[in-house]
């Protein structure tokens, strides 16, 4: 098996990635990708929804994943982690309130550096077409929820 085919482009479309079966260090089944958030301002993306149930035990919840911990194996995304990082990840909350606390939260369960802190991070270009102001962080949370 190999990666969806507009892999060939060296690019994916989201719905190559929505609905992926995740699997865990030993080839079973952890979930599925229900998810893509794409970072707002800077158009990548950061993170990826597994809803997580029955994994070894573990009770049906919903998870966000930095994107860059997962990895294709063969038509399934492989997440390298143990029972121990899936029980303690936190359960996502669309409706919560989304800040960086809250995506260090993440980060730190599972394990990764925050990505604002990398020294190139927001420095070499912009996303906003020139005379327009980045919406505000209420607009930007009433477009998630519709």
């Amino acid at each position: 098996m190999t990666a969806p085919s507009s892999a060939t482009w060296s690019l994916l479309r989201v719905s190559d990635i929505e609905g992926r079966n995740v699997i865990g260090m030993n080839d079973e089944s952890i979930g599925t990708v229900s998810d893509v958030y794409v970072d707002y301002d800077e158009h990548t993306v950061r993170y990826c929804t597994v809803d997580v149930g029955g994994f070894l035990g573990i009770g049906a919840k919903t998870v966000l994943v930095p994107f860059e911990l997962l990895q294709w194996s063969g038509e399934d995304l492989y997440l390298p982690v143990d029972k121990d990082a899936l029980e303690n990840a936190p359960e996502f909350d669309p409706l919560a309130e989304y800040d960086r606390t809250y995506e260090q939260t993440v980060t730190t369960a599972w394990g990764v550096p925050t990505y604002w802190t990398a020294p190139t991070y927001g420095t070499d270009h912009s996303h906003w077409r020139q005379g327009y102001e980045r919406p505000s962080a209420e607009f930007r949370h009433d477009r998630r929820s519709v």
